[in-house]
């Protein structure tokens, strides 16, 4: 994980390795009284920490939730993995 301190609060990420070259990050929480927008920055300097040793990084399950998706989607993804459903 990752942990980011300020005077007003703090922030943290989470995740683990979920294949070869694959990080998933399950976990991102702040201090309400930091801004929004911090989450953002924690997660893009987690990713600048990790790209060296994983170049996919999955930012939590969406759930299929049109909102969680259009915010993932701000981080400018450049590749899509496939979603599979496995039905019994």
């Amino acid at each position: 994980g990752i942990l980011l301190t300020a005077p007003e609060g703090a922030a943290f990420a989470l995740g683990y390795e979920s294949g070869p070259g694959i990080f998933t990050m399950t976990m991102s929480k702040h201090d309400p009284t930091l801004p929004e927008s911090i989450t953002a920055l924690l997660i893009h300097h987690f990713a600048i920490l990790l790209k060296d040793l994983y170049p996919r990084i999955n930012i939590e399950e969406d759930l299929g939730l049109e909102g969680l998706r259009t915010a993932k989607q701000l981080y400018s993804p450049v590749d899509l993995l496939k979603v599979y459903e496995v039905l019994k």
